[in-house]
C-alpha cells in the first residue's frame, strides 16, 4: 500500500499550491503529518519524497491545466 500513498502524494504535492508551499518550507513535517493522516508511508518512501526538489514540482506543476489544481482558500475567494 505504501506505493499507492507515494503516487498519491505526488500528485498532491502537483496539484495543491499550499502542499507545495509547506513542502518547500519543511519536507519532513509536511511528509510527518501527511502520515499521521493515516497514509501508509514507510521510512525508506518518506526519505525518498522529502529529496524532490520542490522547484522542479513547481515547475510540473505550472504546466498542469488549472481545472485538475486545487485552489487554496485565497486563490478560491478571488475566484467567486
Amino acid at each position: 500500500m505504501s506505493q499507492r500513498n507515494v503516487e498519491i502524494f505526488i500528485g498532491k504535492l502537483a496539484t495543491d499550491r499550499d502542499l507545495r508551499d509547506a513542502f518547500g518550507e519543511s519536507p519532513k513535517e509536511t511528509l510527518d503529518t501527511y502520515r499521521a493522516e493515516g497514509h501508509d508511508l514507510g521510512t525508506v518512501e518518506a526519505a525518498a519524497l522529502a529529496e524532490i526538489d520542490v522547484r522542479s514540482a513547481e515547475r510540473f506543476a505550472s504546466t498542469l491545466d488549472s481545472r485538475i489544481c486545487k485552489l487554496s482558500p485565497t486563490e478560491n475567494r478571488r475566484s467567486k
